[in-house]
């Protein structure tokens, strides 16, 4: 998405001033609403894991992992003794190719003319009806690239793991929502314990950072690049 709004705003722009005002602009932007996506993300999460595996504990007497589990989780996420932003790497190069995927996506059904091609399938329009039919195609116009970005997403954050194993290599990834998961049952099963939880740093905050910062780094430079605006000129 930051991608596709970054090649959007230098679209026709030949002024070298113009174009780094914009840039200067839209990273103001970005960096606003990542920042304030990561703390979401680690807020909603912790809490919500928290009080699952709270809840489970006292009334159910279950916790969601054990004490081996829970000082394994933490360990994972320590930002310097563990490979956990090595980790966020690889998640914030998979977002990058999910933006790939997305704007790839979207031009395939420009391309190929994909609502108009539903709106004339005789059977989806009596399934559906008229109407329905043509919410469903405008949908699929607008939402086709996101869909398929984030489900492609998914599968590659899924299957590094299981590729990691099948190669015998430490190939894992660590998305900020996941981390900040691990961090929640892990220190309240620690808690539980009376075991010290503390893993050193912020976990959730620099697997998050990290991620994200290697996605936009990324993701920006190609953009800029079709739309054959000189790199020296963004970093002036």
């Amino acid at each position: 998405m930051t991608a596709a709004t970054l090649a959007a705003l230098l679209d026709g722009r030949e002024d070298p001033d113009a174009r780094l005002d914009a840039l200067a602009d839209l990273a103001a932007e970005v960096s606003r609403s990542q920042w304030v996506s990561i703390a979401g993300n680690v807020t909603v999460t912790l809490i919500m894991a928290f009080a699952i595996a709270l809840t489970a504990g006292r009334f159910l007497g279950w916790d969601p992992v054990g004490l081996v589990k829970a000082a394994r989780l933490l360990a994972d996420l320590h930002p310097w003794r563990s490979l956990a932003l090595l980790y966020a790497a690889i998640a914030g190069v998979y977002l990058f190719l999910s933006g790939l995927i997305s704007g790839y996506y979207d031009n395939l059904s420009l391309y190929h003319h994909v609502p108009q091609r539903l709106r004339r399938v005789r059977w989806l329009r009596v399934l559906l009806g008229s109407a329905r039919l043509n919410r469903l195609a405008g949908y699929v116009e607008h939402n086709l690239g996101a869909l398929a970005g984030n489900f492609l997403f998914g599968c590659m954050l899924g299957f590094t793991p299981v590729v990691g194993e099948l190669l015998g290599l430490p190939l894992d990834i660590r998305h900020v929502a996941f981390a900040s998961a691990n961090l929640a049952c892990g220190s309240r099963c620690a808690r539980a314990a009376s075991v010290p939880s503390r893993p050193g740093g912020s976990p959730g905050g620099c697997c998050g950072g990290f991620s994200t910062g290697r996605g936009i780094s990324s993701g920006r430079r190609r953009p800029i690049r079709c739309a054959e605006a000189p790199w020296r000129v963004a970093h002036r």
